[in-house]
């Protein structure tokens, strides 16, 4: 078509009796010397020549011919609906305006409606009303709180996190609820005046009816009556068109811990009490290690107000005993030359080209445990996690003594040693010294400080607190952005 368009463009330029693109396009169609599928033209002289085409849109609703021709009749119009079974809502006087002004003008009409359904409409509404969210109010703008805010999105994503430190800086607002507080309360029911299609057949379904009602997710339990109810402590997500209660309990992804993560809250928030904790670690299924005394003293300080901590540790998987000179990484290990090459290009003396670093590096915030290593005594068996599964000493622990390298502090502790991080870094083994190379590049003349992001498998970002550690150590405190 467009390689006839020019072609026709090209010809009638500069000529005063030029005919306009519609007529030419018809007579180009004429002259077609071959069919093509599916066309509204096919080759001259055969039976689908000028042939009526009708075309219905997906909701039946309405319903038009392709083209109707200089020579098309009432008679073929009504013949062809007829085929179609078309009998509802037929625009008799669009239709023969269509042949008036095809037949006058000796030209093509196309895509002209031929019926119109009739849609389906309310007579009368379904009443829904979210009484969790009387008198909340967004804490900036002070506007009243509805479902469609980030607040019930983002926190669905949040509680997928995999790494700890990711889910402490969450500071969004969220909304609290007790088990069994009321959640959607429904009255009345829809009352729908069915439509018809170009077929005749009664249409039920409103077109673009909104939200309406929305079902019981995952914490929430829908009624007789259609309303629902928290079945659950936990914080409101809007997910698939659900209502949910998500729980905050997060579990690590090696199960070895688990959190009670606190938010700050959105209105006025119920205090879980003890029995209510330890309900959602039974609904969790977490068997071991459940810390007792952090819940308790956790629900206290809750009850007070004074509770400042964004995530509480409540319960502990037993790690999987070392034997004596055993060392266990919590970071998979590049090879030492690899390593290396990383170190280099932090430290030279050009900007860093980080198209030049092949391999994915780790990145560990401050005070994370690298590793731990068996100072003396003999291991007493497999861990268990937080489930109650046996978890085995990973394949990857090394009988190797290790020394602190730069930016790591040696801690030892009932017979173990610990490698922890001082800074937010990129970790990795330099010679027998585990090693965090810091993140920030300070130029030759100090007149310049960047942050180096080098490729992670499974990022972990800094917060602001570790790059004001950065920034510290390298003694950055001028022209900071």
């Amino acid at each position: 078509t467009l390689e006839r368009v020019n072609w026709g463009m090209k010809n009638s330029a500069n000529k005063k009796d030029a005919p306009d693109l519609d007529g030419f396009l018809d007579r180009a169609e004429k002259a077609m010397p071959e069919s093509r599928e599916k066309d509204v033209l096919a080759k001259p002289g055969t039976p689908d020549h000028r042939r009526l085409h009708v075309q219905v849109s997906a909701d039946r609703l309405e319903a038009g011919f392709e083209a109707i021709f200089p020579a098309t009749t009432w008679a073929e119009v009504q013949d062809t609906l007829s085929q179609a079974r078309i009998v509802w809502g037929i625009d008799e006087k669009n239709i023969r305006a269509a042949i008036a002004s095809a037949k006058e003008s000796g030209r093509i009409k196309r895509n002209v409606m031929a019926a119109r359904g009739k849609p389906a409409e309310y007579k009368a509404r379904q009443e829904v009303h979210y009484p969790f969210l009387d008198g909340r109010k967004m804490p900036e703008s002070g506007e009243p709180v509805h479902l469609a805010s980030s607040v019930f999105r983002d926190i669905v994503e949040v509680m997928k996190y995999e790494a700890i430190e990711r889910i402490r800086a969450y500071a969004q607002p969220v909304v609290a609820v007790a088990p069994g507080t009321v959640l959607m309360v429904v009255q009345g029911k829809d009352e729908i005046i069915p439509g018809r299609d170009v077929f005749g057949q009664a249409v039920t379904t409103v077109i673009e009816e909104g939200i309406g009602a929305l079902k019981a997710g995952d914490g929430a339990t829908m009624l007789t009556d259609g309303g629902l109810v928290a079945a659950r402590y936990g914080y409101v997500a809007v997910q698939n068109q659900c209502l949910c209660v998500l729980s905050p309990v997060w579990i690590s992804s090696n199960a070895m811990e688990a959190y009670f993560f606190n938010p700050p809250g959105l209105g006025e928030r119920p205090v879980p009490s003890v029995d209510i904790v330890m309900a959602l670690l039974d609904e969790a299924g977490i068997r071991f290690g459940t810390d007792h005394k952090a819940i308790a003293g956790m629900c206290r300080d809750l009850e007070r107000g004074a509770l400042r901590e964004s995530c509480v540790r409540i319960a502990r998987g037993r790690a999987p005993a070392l034997a004596r000179g055993q060392m266990q990484f919590h970071f998979d290990v590049l090879p030492p030359v690899r390593f290396e090459r990383i170190q280099n290009l932090l430290q030279s003396i050009d900007t860093p080209d980080i198209s030049a670093c092949e391999d994915a590096v780790m990145a560990m915030p401050a005070g994370a445990v690298l590793g731990e290593q068996v100072a003396g005594g003999e291991g007493v068996g497999t861990g268990r996690d937080v489930f109650d599964r046996p978890v085995a000493l990973p394949e990857m622990a090394r009988k190797k003594m290790y020394k602190a390298g730069p930016n790591v502090r040696r801690e030892v502790r009932d017979g173990r040693v610990f490698f922890v991080s001082d800074i937010y870094g990129y970790v990795g083994i330099l010679g027998d010294r585990v090693t965090v190379l810091t993140p920030l590049w300070i130029a030759p003349d100090r007149m310049q400080a960047l942050f180096v992001v080098l490729p992670q498998e499974k990022p972990t970002w800094p917060s602001e607190d570790d790059l004001r550690g950065l920034m510290e150590q390298a003694r950055v405190r001028f022209g900071v952005k």
